[in-house]
């Protein structure tokens, strides 16, 4: 039996600093432009803009790491407005960072769950 982890726990937030706690618990549709953060570590997921070539071919790097603008403009329109306050995180974060839920747009080119069933699948246990 597994005991709660939180080192595996990611939380899906809105992209936009403004509205992303008023987002908070609201359905994500597909083809939004969303953030994933790391429960335990408060990391956005990022994806790396360099490939690398291995054994596996040409990859992308996906790391843990929230790459924020370095400017605090942003946080202090907000605080002269009165729409949020220092505890409150109001720094956008760059490109790196957001990520794309896609969906298929036409049935036919939903996954054959078929294919991946039929695969000799590694079981692993924890």
């Amino acid at each position: 039996m597994l005991k709660n982890n939180h080192n595996t726990n990611w939380i899906l937030e809105h992209p936009d600093p403004n509205v992303r706690l008023e987002s908070t618990g609201q359905p994500i549709g597909i083809d939004d432009t969303i953030l994933i953060k790391h429960e335990m570590t408060n990391q956005w997921l990022a994806g790396d803009t360099k490939t690398f070539d291995n054994t596996f071919g040409r990859e992308y790097e996906v790391m843990a790491h929230s790459f924020l603008v370095n400017n605090k403009t942003q946080n202090l329109y907000q605080e002269k407005k009165g729409i949020s306050t220092i505890d409150y995180p109001a720094r956008s974060q760059k490109d790196e960072n957001l990520w794309l839920i896609l969906g298929a747009s036409d049935p036919s080119q939903e996954f054959d769950e078929s294919i991946v069933k039929n695969q000799v699948v590694n079981k692993f246990t924890l």
